[in-house]
């Protein structure tokens, strides 16, 4: 992974400005967001744009669902372009351009929502494998 995005997304994940949510890279429930290790990694690309990598688009879903609490939730995907659209990995050209393979991306994926880590816990991680 690119040392800028990594640095990036190790100060993210330690903020405290992120609450942590699994399944998708962003949810919203009753107006607020849920983020998966790899959301909050889309979130601040998007937010701290690097002006080599791709614009990055967010796009909330309109329709509501029920979730097996009883809570009213909305998806978010992210887009790069026309033809990638994503709600649990990350857009593929966004991922080539970082230079983070699907591959390791599911095992930050697997620690978030399998084995439920805080996001201290992942960015340690990060920080070790990366």
């Amino acid at each position: 992974m690119r040392a800028n995005v990594k640095d990036l997304w190790l100060k993210a994940l330690r903020s405290g400005d992120y609450v942590q949510g699994n399944q998708r890279l962003e949810g919203i429930s009753g107006g607020k967001s849920k983020f998966c290790c790899l959301g909050v990694l889309v979130d601040t690309l998007m937010k701290n744009p690097i002006p080599e990598l791709p614009t990055i688009k967010r796009i909330v879903d309109p329709n509501e669902y029920d979730t097996d609490e009883g809570l009213s939730c909305q998806d978010v995907t992210y887009s790069i372009g026309r033809d990638s659209r994503a709600a649990t990995t990350i857009p593929w050209e966004l991922a080539n351009a970082i230079e983070f393979p699907e591959s390791l991306q599911w095992d930050y994926i697997d620690m978030n929502d399998t084995h439920n880590k805080t996001f201290a816990e992942i960015a340690d991680a990060i920080e070790d494998r990366l």
